[in-house]
Order: structure tokens, then C-alpha cells, then sequence
């Protein structure tokens, strides 16, 4: 079955060791439209649901070597059969029987002599219900993939934020670097160059932490593939000394030197400048 509706085109494996009851469920059977597939004993039936995956099988109880409880057993242990439905056809009319019949895994059963009313009508329902199970099995493995994509996505943010929290800590650093500087100095004494340097660097690290700031607002369109990535070649020694500049002041408070040694003539790769 590929739908919740009853189809009867589905198909129907029949599996009883007498060929006159078999040829009487396929006559009923193809006459309302379905599709039959014949089995005259347990071994041929576990052949032709490995190879044709019916729909549903009529599963006489009473065979030689293996009985139709055995089968049933077999199937339904079996992850790949555990949700073929199965009729078992019988001519045990006990109680007993009949429950013993549900307690192997059996759907419903049908009894002797075969009804065509009653055999079509049992059919109809048992296909339905699988239908439906059907769907319900599609479901789960839908809820299962979104629930991994979005344990995927959780991860990506993640990653995201930290590298962003990770990356917001140059530019304040370089901000308060410089602004230590200027405190530490008389703005008096100090060369109007060198004030006007610290200031630019200041202002240029605060818009660098705006840039940052928006970024982070793009996450979100991003995980959702929607944030149109702007490829250009980035030249790596820019990058660079980007970053030397923001860390000028800071590492001028504690003494530190810093230089710039990327070669310039290295291959710029291809990224989104506002993301690196």
C-alpha cells in the first residue's frame, strides 16, 4: 500500500498447501482487482515475501512442515514484516484457536468454508489499516529527519555564537586598550597625531563591533539558507593587519610589539568579507 486509502490493486499472497482453496481466494481476489501471489507452503512463503513484498497474506493455519502460526510467528518477530498484515484462514472453529491465532500476531482471521463476502470485507479492512500504519510509519521517519536537522542546526548555532562571542573579544579589547592609553596620558601632553591615531582606531574597532553585532542577527537567515553569501577574494595579509591594528593600543599598554609577517603575495580565497 503507498496510500491511507484502499487500493485494490494491492497485492495478495495466498499460502495454503490445498491448490483448490488456493485457486478459490485467487478467483474472489482477482475478480475484486487484486494482484495474488501463491505460496504452497511456509518455506515458499517467506521466498515470496522476501521477493514481491505483498500487501497482505491468507495464511492458512494447517500446513505440513511448517503451520500457519509458525509463519505468522516468523514474520511478525522480523523487523522488516512486523507490520505485514496477516489473515490466518482456518477451519478450527474453537475459541481457543481463534485467540491463539491474534496471540502469534495475526491481524484477523477467516474461517472455512470461505465466504466471499465475508473474505472481501476483511480484506478491504485489514488493507485499510495498514494504510494507515503505512502513513504513520512515513510520518515518524519525517519527524525523525526534521528533529536531526534541527539538532544539526542547533549545533551550527552554536558554533556560530561561540565563534562570534569569541571573535567580538578583538575589537572590544582593542577599544579598551586604546581608551586605557589616553587615560593613562595626559590628553595635554599628549602629540594631537597620537590622540587623533588612538581615536581613529577607537572608532574603527566600534564599527567593527557593529558589523559583529549584525552578523550575529544573521545567523538565523543563514541556518535557514537564506543569507545570499557575498564571494570575493580576501587577501589574507589584509586580514591581518586588520587585526594588528585593532590590537595596536592594547599591545602598546603592556609593551608588546606587534607585526604583520603574511606574506601579501600569498592566493587571496574566495569568502564573504562581512563574515571573516
Amino acid at each position: 500500500m503507498r496510500d491511507t486509502q484502499v487500493s485494490e490493486t494491492a497485492s495478495v499472497l495466498v499460502v495454503d498447501d490445498d491448490q483448490r482453496n488456493v485457486r478459490l481466494m485467487e478467483s474472489i481476489l482477482r475478480s475484486s482487482g487484486y494482484q495474488v501471489l501463491k505460496a504452497y507452503n511456509g518455506e515458499e512463503a517467506l521466498q515470496v515475501v522476501e521477493d514481491d513484498s505483498p500487501d497482505l497474506l491468507l495464511l492458512d493455519v494447517m500446513m505440513p512442515k511448517m503451520s500457519g502460526f509458525e509463519l505468522c510467528q516468523r514474520l511478525k518477530g522480523r523487523y522488516e514484516t512486523r507490520l505485514l498484515p496477516i489473515i490466518m484462514v482456518t477451519a478450527l472453529n474453537a475459541l481457543e484457536d481463534k485467540v491463539q491465532a491474534l496471540e502469534y500476531g495475526a491481524d484477523d482471521f477467516l474461517s472455512k468454508p470461505i465466504n466471499k463476502v465475508e473474505l472481501l470485507a476483511k480484506v478491504r479492512s485489514v488493507l485499510r489499516v495498514k494504510g494507515l500504519q503505512d502513513e504513520l510509519e512515513r510520518k515518524k521517519s519525517e519527524i525523525e529527519a526534521v528533529n536531526q536537522e534541527l539538532v544539526r542546526m542547533q549545533g551550527f548555532k552554536e558554533s556560530m555564537m561561540q565563534m562570534v562571542v569569541h571573535d567580538l573579544k578583538n575589537p572590544l579589547a582593542s577599544i579598551m586598550g586604546n581608551v586605557q592609553l589616553i587615560q593613562m596620558q595626559s590628553i595635554e601632553m599628549m602629540a594631537p597625531s597620537r590622540l587623533d591615531e588612538l581615536l581613529q582606531r577607537t572608532q574603527e574597532s566600534t564599527r567593527q563591533l557593529m558589523r559583529m553585532i549584525l552578523n550575529i542577527l544573521q545567523i538565523g537567515k543563514l541556518e535557514e539558507r537564506k543569507m545570499p553569501l557575498r564571494l570575493e577574494p580576501v587577501p589574507l595579509h589584509r586580514v591581518v593587519q586588520e587585526n594588528v591594528d585593532e590590537m595596536m593600543g592594547l599591545s602598546a599598554r603592556d609593551g608588546i610589539l606587534l607585526e604583520n609577517r603574511v606574506n601579501p603575495d600569498l592566493p587571496a580565497p574566495r569568502a564573504d568579507r562581512e563574515l571573516v
